[in-house]
């Protein structure tokens, strides 16, 4: 399975990969909070926190279609690493796109995120 990093200029893939964010958020949590808009998920992926430097990871879905260079995404993976405190730590938030579940798709991206 590949995992690409997610390039912050690439407005098509950030786009690919916010839509999974809210699809998820459309069958997971539905009655919820809504997922972040697509200005403030760019936000997280374009700028790192001071003393928090981040990382955003995806799936390219197959196939390749029009929502991006890679096709549909099939999941994402934001990771943040304290460079301060807790350094051994790290938070990550992972989403697989509804469509693409039960595949190995969020096994995959968990599996990459513990070699980083």
């Amino acid at each position: 399975m590949r995992i690409e990093r997610v390039d912050p200029a690439d407005a098509g893939v950030v786009r690919a990969c916010h839509a999974v964010h809210e699809e998820a958020a459309a069958v997971d949590d539905a009655l919820w909070s809504p997922p972040l808009s697509l200005a403030m998920f760019s936000a997280y992926v374009r700028h790192d926190w001071p003393g928090d430097p981040s990382e955003t990871w995806y799936v390219p879905g197959d196939p390749p279609g029009p929502s991006g260079p890679g096709g549909p995404v099939a999941g994402t993976c934001y990771l943040e690493f304290p460079d301060l405190e807790n350094r051994g730590r790290a938070s990550m938030v992972l989403t697989v796109h509804p469509a693409f579940r039960r595949r190995g798709v969020g096994r995959a991206l968990l599996s990459h995120a513990a070699r980083r």
